[in-house]
């Protein structure tokens, strides 16, 4: 049986929030917990192209879908810096971070994993990925502080990389090439 999508509704009589699954993970939110209404929900939460077919090249991420996505940094243009998503794929829940290349340097990079891995902790989720995507002109910024997060000679664009430093939660890194427009 398939369960709605919508973790978090307004009752139309008392006004109040109600508790929803989150998709059919069998987890709800808490009253206290519960996202704020710039959160979509369902259907609406899709990863770019590049960051789909990288996650489906890996077995455990096949058929990726995600349940909840938010807005986490944004610029003072008010364009997403951050985003967070947790969904669910063949392994189970995944918690996925896409960061864009604007103000890479290895701390953002460090702190960006560590939420996406308090984001899988909180949910219980199996694993937890942070995409870097590249800015459109095809430049690559955040290849040296890639390199030294992941302690590698060279890293290529679309490839998953295990992060080894998080071994209580599978982490993983990718370095996604321009999107399309």
């Amino acid at each position: 049986m398939k369960m709605p999508c919508f973790p978090v509704t307004l009752s139309a009589r008392t006004g109040t929030r109600e508790q929803f699954l989150i998709g059919e993970t069998g987890f709800m939110f808490s009253r206290v917990r519960q996202p704020s209404p710039d959160v979509v929900h369902g259907s609406k939460s899709e990863l770019p192209l590049t960051a789909r077919s990288v996650l489906n090249a890996q077995s455990g991420f096949l058929d990726f879908e995600g349940l909840v996505e938010a807005d986490v940094r944004k610029s003072a243009d008010g364009k997403r810096q951050m985003g967070w998503m947790l969904g669910r794929s063949a392994a189970g829940l995944v918690s996925v971070v896409i960061t864009d290349e604007s103000e890479c340097v290895a701390q953002r990079l460090i702190d960006d994993l560590t939420f996406a891995v308090n984001e899988a902790k909180r949910y219980c989720a199996s694993g937890a990925v942070l995409f870097v995507q590249q800015e459109s002109d095809g430049k690559c910024r955040c290849q040296s502080a890639l390199r030294s997060v992941l302690k590698v000679a060279a890293i290529e664009s679309d490839l998953l990389y295990k992060y080894g430093d998080a071994a209580e939660l599978p982490t993983w890194f990718a370095y996604l090439s321009p999107l399309k427009e």
